[in-house]
């Protein structure tokens, strides 16, 4: 099957400005570029007056751990917005490897009851992808918090023979053909981390082109801490991504400003801006004013249960219920969304104001109820008034950009017309900042194709995989994906042409 593009503006991904030509894809690679037209192709795409470009490549997708590749295999949501690969296990989360009989670290996200979990570590599990086909690439990380919080149980530090467990099990991981390790922003704390585990940690940032993706802890004062800490790992040698960079200027996850916040956000930058002169640390920011958090970062601390019912007690005693209403009071709960809930579907898309005020429950009362009706399995989007930290990382053209998008939130409500289309808005918003078009693209696919190691993609270059994104009044018209036309004018074909994209040594 051969594919012929002809006429369009060709971004190649490298930042350089656009050039007239065309291009042939061939066998699912670019096979071509430049004057074609002697040539011929099965199928001819007519790209006068559109640009030409690598397709778009989401560094940090949630749809592993709320399933929603199961549910969407064809992945429209993410298709129409021009994504063409997608990387999951991000924040410590991924459906493998599996100890026990469900992915462990997933149940707090995702309706998995519903999955015949028959796969154990990533080679199994990259075994049935390859069989159900999907409609984008996926390439995964390796959870570590995945790994360790089945032998752990609750919050605390593995000692030398489960840290030599967790060792095994995500060397065996990246050796399956994970691109790396993630970390969840409790675990980037350290607060739960033994000896024995930063060990495991040390030896894991050596392994050879392996990455390292880390969520930015949320509602932090001091943030600037973890960057340093994100820029001393990257001193081993891998590759370290740091997700959700937003975060730098939220104290308390309220988006609340101020000399303090300020101070902060501008040390994180001076901090990543120092310790990227190698390429070895890179941050991503989602575009759109929104965090997504789980339920287990809102609730405090201390209320948290062995089971959801627990929880839900715990929270409305007074210790529990005192810092719950001072951290969200009942103002701040219209800016709070309700973006999944698997156990319970007919809340979501609804604020919890919403749920809150029509049953006239304060604050802690509110998440109390919450808490037992989603059996604990709930997460929500944080709607921001401003960030600093945001803005400033869409206009540097080295932080890479992230989409929030995820196929669930698509299917159940109208929330998903605020939360979808990042990279759409993303183009739109940098082509009224006045960004040039060549470097916006390149901060959506060739910038996360090298943070993240994915060989030959990313670029519009001869022998790279046929991913391309055809973009007309800064919108994707068509998008391929090695090679098939997945998506034209808003709508999918019902091509699946995705592929499970393993880590190159």
């Amino acid at each position: 099957m051969s594919l012929l593009i002809k006429g369009g503006e060709v971004i190649d991904g490298s930042g350089k400005a656009p050039i007239k030509g065309d291009v042939l894809v061939a066998g699912g690679r670019i096979a071509a570029i430049g004057d074609l037209a002697s040539y011929k192709a099965d199928e001819i795409i007519n790209a006068s007056g559109c640009f030409v470009a690598p397709g778009f490549i989401n560094i940090a997708s949630p749809s592993d751990r709320h399933l929603s590749f199961f549910s969407d295999r064809l992945n429209g949501d993410a298709l129409i917005e021009g994504i063409t690969t997608a990387v999951c296990g991000t924040g410590g989360v991924s459906l493998a490897p599996i100890s026990g009989g469900s992915p462990d670290a997933a149940s707090n996200w995702s309706k998995w009851e519903s999955l015949n979990v028959d796969w154990k570590s990533f080679s199994d599990l990259f075994s049935i992808m390859d069989k159900i086909r999907c409609g984008i690439n996926l390439s995964f990380l390796a959870g570590y918090d995945s790994v360790k919080n089945p032998l752990a149980k609750k919050k605390r530090g593995l000692n030398r023979d489960e840290s030599s467990v967790v060792a095994q099990s995500l060397f065996r991981s990246v050796q399956d053909g994970c691109l790396g390790i993630s970390l969840s922003a409790e675990t980037l704390k350290g607060d739960y981390l033994s000896p024995d585990e930063i060990k495991i940690l040390t030896s894991l940032l050596r392994t050879k082109s392996a990455v390292f993706a880390m969520d930015f802890p949320f509602g932090e004062e001091k943030s600037s801490k973890y960057v340093e800490k994100a820029a001393d790992w990257a001193s081993y040698g891998s590759s370290i991504i740091i997700n959700r960079f937003s975060r730098v200027s939220t104290p308390a996850g309220l988006g609340r400003g101020g000399s303090v916040a300020d101070k902060e956000t501008e040390k994180s930058f001076s901090i990543l801006e120092s310790s990227s002169v190698g390429g070895r640390i890179t941050a991503s920011v989602c575009p759109l004013p929104f965090e997504e958090i789980s339920l287990y970062e809102i609730i405090p601390e201390n209320a948290i249960g062995r089971a959801p019912k627990d929880t839900a007690a715990n929270i409305i005693k007074k210790r529990s219920s005192a810092a719950l209403e001072k951290k969200w009071p009942i103002e701040k709960l219209a800016k709070l969304w309700i973006a999944d809930s698997p156990k319970a579907e007919f809340l979501t898309g609804k604020t919890v104001a919403e749920f809150s005020s029509n049953r006239e429950l304060g604050s802690a009362e509110c998440f109390s109820k919450l808490v037992e009706l989603s059996d604990g399995r709930m997460s929500f989007f944080l709607e921001e008034d401003d960030n600093e930290a945001r803005r400033r990382a869409i206009r540097d053209p080295r932080i890479i950009i992230e989409s929030a998008t995820y196929e669930s939130i698509g299917k159940r409500s109208d929330f998903h017309k605020k939360i979808s289309g990042s990279f759409v808005k993303f183009i739109e918003a940098s082509s009224e900042a006045g960004m040039p078009i060549e470097k916006t693209i390149a901060k959506i696919t060739s910038l996360p194709a090298m943070a993240c190691n994915l060989i030959k993609r990313g670029f519009i270059s001869e022998g790279f995989a046929g991913d391309i994104t055809i973009i007309r009044d800064k919108k994707p018209e068509q998008v391929i994906v090695n090679g098939v036309v997945a998506a034209q004018e808003g709508l999918v074909t019902g091509n699946r042409g995705g592929k499970v994209i393993k880590r190159n040594v």
